[in-house]
């Protein structure tokens, strides 16, 4: 056989034979390089952002998630493209809870994967408040605080305060705009209610500046009128004219934020068409104007969730019948559970050792559990309903 002839044949040979085109050892296809951060590890505070993860593929890629439950509060965009350098955007939703939680991701380029993790910071837990000797607290508020802060004086002192003060600047109805105009103008025109030996007493013709500088406050709450508790562009500037007067009258308080309820289904309150008299809608305009104003304001070390403690509570046995005239809450279930969720917020305490209710009610033992498993629910989850297990007797 000639020269020819052979180099014919092995060259047939190996065009047949798939090892001489790539031999067992070759090369996998694709390759992914990251660029910036070069280890793949993106980090994330716990407010609600957006970072971008650059990279170099050497083939068609695409993106697939590690763990799906991730999808909940991660994205990744795009999912995929062809060859060549890349950008992602990689976006979070806030952390509202107080764990740490993590996401990852597989960027795929022919046959290589190369992983991608995701970081987000777990939300901050509330300040330490005062140890159980004494407590004084001061709401800025309207009747939604009156509501709230009602049974409050008893439930602290069976929690182990010896001295507790309690006051609320009343005026129904009360806006932040009126409430910044006021503080800033010592109008003379708030009921001051006072409760530091177990009853509330009143005085007339007070002005919120007085109040405020009238005592070392350990809390100071805010809050909304409930009509515009919903619409987010009425809270700015007001809170930012309210808490500059508050910092200069009593320093040393800790600022918390009351967030209140949505209104009964079939209530007639005038301003319930601000919300297409929809109580859900009510409430989920509630927390987004919380979370766009207050959560970003690192004037407040809280939010007490009066307003999801409520609404978990109409699902379970109570039902829609929480308040007392579709908008101010019931004298018995729903003021206990306001109160019990200031309690809850501002001390963490373990509500099962919370005996106390108002003499003038009667409850039933799976009642008094509803109240407090929403009050519970509610401060694990301080910005979504938490259906009841409790739905009948």
């Amino acid at each position: 056989m000639n020269r020819t002839i052979l180099v014919i044949l092995l060259s047939m040979v190996c065009v047949l034979t798939p090892s001489c085109v790539k031999p067992a050892d070759a090369e996998v296809a694709g390759s992914v390089i990251l660029t910036e951060p070069v280890d793949g590890h993106v980090l994330f505070d716990t407010l609600a952002s957006v970072r971008t993860l650059s990279f170099t593929a050497s083939a068609d890629w695409k993106v697939k998630p590690v763990n799906s439950s991730a999808g909940e509060w991660c994205a990744v965009t795009p999912e995929g493209g062809a060859a060549g350098d890349h950008t992602l955007e990689i976006s979070v939703s806030q952390n509202l809870s107080y764990q740490k939680r993590s996401a990852a991701f597989n960027i795929i380029s022919g046959e290589v994967q190369q992983k991608v993790l995701v970081t987000q910071d777990a939300a901050k837990k509330p300040a330490e408040l005062p140890a159980p000797e004494s407590i004084r607290i001061l709401a800025i508020g309207n009747s939604f605080s009156d509501d709230s802060m009602w049974y409050l004086y008893d439930l602290l002192k069976q929690a182990g305060y010896d001295q507790v003060k309690l006051a609320n600047l009343y005026i129904g109805s009360c806006t932040l705009q009126n409430h910044a105009y006021n503080i800033n103008s010592g109008a003379q025109v708030y009921t001051y209610r006072v409760n530091d030996a177990g009853r509330w007493v009143d005085h007339e013709s007070f002005s919120s500046a007085n109040a405020v500088a009238s005592d070392s406050w350990d809390v100071i709450t805010l809050q909304q009128a409930s009509g515009s508790s919903g619409m987010q562009d009425t809270y700015q500037p007001h809170i930012d004219t309210i808490v500059s007067k508050v910092r200069e009258l009593c320093p040393g308080a800790a600022l918390a934020w009351h967030m209140t309820w949505a209104y009964q289904e079939d209530s007639t309150h005038p301003e319930f068409y601000k919300y297409g008299h929809d109580q859900m809608d009510m409430y989920d305009s509630i927390v987004t104007a919380v979370k766009g104003n207050i959560l970003t304001d690192k004037d407040f070390i809280m939010v007490i969730p009066t307003g999801t403690a409520i609404q978990n509570l109409r699902t379970s046995l109570y039902g829609d019948t929480v308040t007392r005239d579709g908008f101010h809450l019931a004298y018995d279930s729903g003021r206990l559970a306001a109160a019990m969720m200031w309690l809850k917020s501002l001390t963490g305490c373990d509500l099962g050792q919370i005996t106390w209710t108002p003499s003038a009610y009667a409850y039933t033992p799976v009642q008094i559990a509803a109240i407090r498993e929403a009050v519970d629910n509610a401060y694990k989850n301080p910005f979504q309903v938490t259906p009841s297990q409790i739905t009948g007797e």
